[in-house]
């Protein structure tokens, strides 16, 4: 019978073995191995159920075995929930199998509300996932209701959850590559429509929503310039302003005074020769210095920097590369020495529009 199949029995404990003793646990599995036998509920598979229980010695499911013994019922509610309405014919079926179980009203009650409830929840994400809910899904929903009198309060909690979950993964999905672009916004603001929800339940992605939406901007909308106080050149826009400061890496020289391996050797007592030379030496190692502070221009054709000290220019096809860090970014140059420049805030939407100045250049 659907949805059973056998099950292997546990073999019995050499103590049990002994004393010929039975496994407990093993009665739901033949009662299970019995229904996965017949294609109905005869009147010779409730003898054969009544015989299993005078075998172990029970009367009634004991703590030991109540969740295993529920779930043969639930096993085949559910088969039959997922088929469709629950026939006359099938509640006889579970009547019968109530019965072969031998579980009291209250038992099978508990297990009913548990698995209906499960299967509309089943129902209600199949629904969500076009992303809308329209007439045709509630009165499917309304009917598996009223089939098993499910509450309206609860199956409105039930929904409420499963569409909130349903618009929080689509959204942090969107959200994955650090980008919201307006059609991602017109769509969570649809399916919040169509679910009738609050826009409240976005409240914890605010943030982030306003971010990403500002990098996708900034990556793919219209740039507006700037007004800045220095003097660009014909068709020169400026995209970004900040304070940084200018580092380069220099190479520093570090004076050695012993060179070479450190052993010795005995040529007397009380007498070595150490193995490496007293001459001083130098060795020369790169250091990141800084250079100067000021102000950072990003133009649609350079990178233009006014020190204290000094003004320098990048042209945006001079540069090779550029590296984000937490704290900066470090322009490869094709020629030169490749500057670092250290700022703490908006380093991100520099990025961006650098990036995208490069590209356009």
């Amino acid at each position: 019978m659907k949805p059973f199949t056998f099950q292997e029995l546990d073999k019995p404990s050499l103590f049990k073995s002994i004393f010929g003793l039975r496994s407990k646990k093993n009665l739901p599995k033949e009662l299970n191995n019995a229904l996965s036998e017949k294609d109905d509920f005869s009147n010779s598979l409730i003898v054969k159920a009544n015989s299993l229980w005078d075998k172990y010695k029970m009367d009634a499911p004991s703590n030991e075995i109540q969740a295993d013994i529920e779930a043969i019922y639930q096993k085949l509610l559910r088969h039959y929930l997922t088929e469709g309405e629950i026939t006359l014919e099938k509640h006889h079926d579970l009547d019968k199998l109530k019965e072969m179980l031998r579980l009291d009203s209250s038992e099978v009650e508990r297990i009913y509300k548990r698995t209906s409830e499960a299967r509309l929840s089943e129902i209600i994400e199949e629904r969500l996932l076009k992303g809308r809910f329209e007439n045709e899904d509630q009165k499917i929903l309304d009917l598996f209701q009223d089939q098993h009198n499910i509450p309206e309060e609860r199956k409105a909690a039930i929904f409420k959850d499963l569409a909130k979950s349903n618009i929080i993964e689509y959204l942090e999905k969107a959200l994955d590559n650090e980008r919201y672009s307006p059609s991602d916004q017109q769509e969570i603001e649809a399916r919040i429509e169509s679910f009738d929800l609050d826009f409240e339940i976005l409240n914890d992605y605010k943030g982030k929503c306003e971010l990403y939406n500002l990098y996708w901007q900034l990556e793919n909308g219209k740039l507006d310039g700037i007004q800045v106080d220095i003097k660009l050149t014909k068709n020169e826009e400026c995209y970004f302003h900040t304070d940084i400061d200018w580092y380069e890496l220099r190479k520093v020289k570090k004076r050695l005074d012993y060179i070479g391996a450190s052993g010795r050797v005995k040529i007397a007592k009380g007498i070595y020769i150490r193995s490496g030379s007293f001459k001083g030496g130098v060795k020369s190692e790169d250091q990141l210095q800084k250079i100067d502070s000021g102000h950072l221009y990003l133009t649609n054709k350079r990178l233009i920097f006014t020190g204290n000290k000094g003004n320098k220019n990048i042209r945006l096809n001079k540069i090779l590369n550029f590296k984000v860090y937490s704290d900066g970014v470090e322009i490869v140059k094709d020629t030169g020495k490749s500057p670092v420049l250290i700022f703490d805030s908006n380093i991100n939407s520099f990025s961006i529009l650098l990036n995208r100045a490069i590209d356009e250049y």
